[in-house]
């Protein structure tokens, strides 16, 4: 059985810890595309993974913690702009490593 997250209504789910490693998935391909929609947030163009951080920072709980492998894209994509707002006024950076 499988499920698709960014579609599912967790109503007033909420969790300590949201741990994972979301799809990275180009919005410019055509088998990958959400055909411009943005669930969580972001712009037509924004990296599935965006989505992801963005339900993530919603499903934790208030004092949580947020563990996600993200593309590096995320930080300057225009069309993720959005949900890194979101999360700047959602969350608080710990800590980042990228390479």
């Amino acid at each position: 059985q499988h499920d698709d997250s960014l579609q599912r209504d967790w109503g007033d789910e909420r969790f300590d810890v949201v741990v994972g490693n979301p799809p990275f998935l180009s919005q410019l391909a055509a088998a990958t595309t959400r055909g411009g929609r943005s669930v969580h947030g972001g712009g037509p163009y924004a990296d599935t993974a965006a989505e992801f951080l963005a339900l993530a920072i919603r499903l934790t709980r208030v004092g949580g913690r947020v563990g996600l492998v993200l593309p590096q894209s995320l930080l300057s994509a225009r069309d993720a702009g959005p949900i890194r707002s979101f999360v700047e006024q959602s969350a608080a950076l710990r800590w980042m490593w990228w390479s």
